[in-house]
């Protein structure tokens, strides 16, 4: 007598048919950061959706997830839809891309607050603060620059609470040189 086959011998679900092991709970955690990453994608503005060079359906995805926003149900299925559009993409590729996004804007912040210890600094130091930064920068302009010191510390002294254009101006000077 012919012996039936035994449904259960073959995994049921393709993709688990290799050696790799997902549980249910792991599947639904990968579907639930994917579907994350759609909701971070729509929240980035056009521009910079632009420099995650996403194909044309999921750009698509994303316009029509902004107009309709305002509709709570409709952009809950629509952020759906993405979750399921990024699953057929390559997710790293496009997380990296997100990385450098936010860590662009991150070094931008911690160059601009270097710049501003650098203006500290010399309105602490004077003279040998300007001394050591023509030293590491020789575009400087030693007279301008002592000359933008001593006027914002006068401005300064005659108005505390104020910030003057002086130092405003220092600052931009710097900003300038140092870029």
């Amino acid at each position: 007598m012919a012996r039936k086959k035994n449904i259960f011998e073959e995994p049921i679900i393709p993709a688990l048919a290799d050696d790799e092991y997902f549980s249910k709970t792991e599947l639904k955690q990968q579907a639930k950061d994917i579907k994350a990453m759609g909701l971070a994608i729509s929240e980035l503005s056009p521009q910079q959706r632009k420099k995650l060079d996403l194909d044309e359906e999921l750009s698509y995805a994303l316009e029509v997830a902004d107009k309709i926003r305002n509709t709570r149900e409709g952009y809950r299925r629509q952020l759906q839809f993405i979750g399921r559009l990024l699953r057929a993409r390559d997710i790293d590729a496009i997380a990296l891309s997100i990385h450098r996004l936010n860590n662009t804007n991150k070094q931008d912040e911690k160059a601009l607050m270097q710049l501003e210890k650098v203006r500290e600094d010399l309105l602490a130091q004077g003279d040998t603060k300007v001394n050591e930064l023509i030293a590491e920068h020789p575009a400087f302009e030693r007279q301008k620059l002592r000359q933008l010191v001593k006027k914002t510390l006068k401005q300064q002294q005659q108005h505390p609470e104020q910030t003057s254009p002086a130092y405003k101006e220092l600052y931009q000077y710097i900003k300038e040189i140092m870029k």
